[in-house]
């Protein structure tokens, strides 16, 4: 049984993304497909290429459009990357039509199964969506290549199986177990780390605090309170959040979330985002989140973001407003903001979730 640790470089971008495995912002280790035998072979084998073939042509030309401006970020040339695809011996064809909406963009396409591997780690049969649309800004400005859900079945579109779960199944791991490490400093080649299987423990300090899972559909839990100073500012009677490295900011409820704001000096810009005077972030309140009984830091440091537009730095909240679908409920999604600073331990096997002070130094 393996336990693998994923590290990744980070981009010097601010995204948003609605998935389980982004690190921050940047890449972990590529995602690869095991490849050998034809993909259009097992087609035509099948009897099938005649009502797919047109549906894969377009998907070849979809992969040109898409990379022919991006061989500098993808290894080696288009030719190289769809002769790899095309020659996959674990591929399987399925053809079936998928739509993904995520918090920010949307993806249309169809699914396939084959061999996935995370470095060492290769779950066989794995359901996949290829996308051949992907309307929005997030995908046009993105600097990744796919989405990877770490969430549960209950959630997954299609029916796919999740890849997490898939390596219990396969026995790939030895705990149902996942945590994520996030780098702070903007100045580090290392934008963090996952650890599949294990936690470990060079990047946290003190004790780990536990928290029961709500139920198994995102990684949802229950917060106590949320307070500037003395004041309660959100949560008042307690609430459901979820973590999510997918969600870059802290999101609430945008009543709750404009509490907060005033209540720390900040005003609104656009989009349900606020900014603050840069030359008073270090006058602003801390933030705190109870959890699981333990109060959770944020520092003004912690929270405001240091962004450059046009030559000017702007200041912005790290806190944003969102109004869910009712069929979601009201929720605070705790992004890359509190992750980055709380150690995340997502234990499936137990169905808990647990946070410890994160290290800040990767060693």
């Amino acid at each position: 049984l393996n336990n693998f640790i994923a590290e990744g470089k980070m981009f010097r971008t601010i995204c948003i993304l609605a998935a389980l495995l982004v690190v921050s912002c940047g890449q972990i280790q590529p995602v690869r497909l095991r490849r050998s035998q034809s993909v259009l072979k097992q087609l035509l084998e099948k009897g099938s290429y005649v009502d797919y073939g047109r549906k894969l042509e377009q998907y070849v030309h979809f992969l040109r459009k898409k990379y022919e401006n991006r061989l500098h970020q993808t290894p080696g040339g288009m030719d190289e990357i769809l002769h790899n695809y095309m020659d996959s011996s674990t591929y399987e064809a399925s053809g079936e039509a998928i739509e993904i909406r995520y918090g920010s963009g949307s993806m249309r396409g169809f699914q396939s199964k084959d061999t996935v591997c995370i470095a060492s780690l290769c779950v066989k049969g794995q359901g996949f969506a290829e996308a051949t649309s992907q309307p929005g800004l997030t995908f046009i400005f993105a600097h990744f290549d796919g989405i990877l859900g770490m969430a549960f079945p209950s959630i997954a579109v299609g029916g796919i199986q999740p890849v997490f779960q898939a390596m219990i199944e396969q026995n790939l791991i030895s705990e149902a177990v996942f945590a994520f490490w996030l780098n702070r400093n903007p100045e580090d080649d290392l934008g963090g780390l996952i650890s599949f299987g294990t936690v470990d423990k060079k990047y946290y300090i003190g004790n780990i605090t536990w928290v029961p899972l709500v139920r198994e559909r995102y990684w949802e839990f229950n917060m106590d309170t949320i307070k500037v100073g003395d004041e309660q500012v959100g949560c008042n009677d307690g609430c459901t959040a979820i973590a999510d490295t997918g969600t870059s900011l802290i999101a609430g409820p945008k009543d709750e979330v404009k509490r907060l704001q005033e209540a720390i000096g900040a005003k609104p810009l656009i989009m349900g985002q606020y900014y603050v005077s840069c030359d008073q972030v270090d006058s602003l309140p801390n933030v705190q989140m109870q959890i699981g009984g333990r109060m959770f830091d944020l520092r003004p440091e912690d929270y405001v973001l240091k962004v450059q537009q046009m030559g000017q730095s702007i200041c912005l909240s790290g806190f944003m407003g969102l109004d869910l679908p009712p069929q979601v409920g009201k929720l605070w999604i705790l992004g890359d903001i509190f992750i980055g600073l709380y150690y995340t331990i997502f234990d499936v096997g137990n169905s808990r979730l647990g946070f410890a002070n994160a290290t800040k130094l990767h060693s």
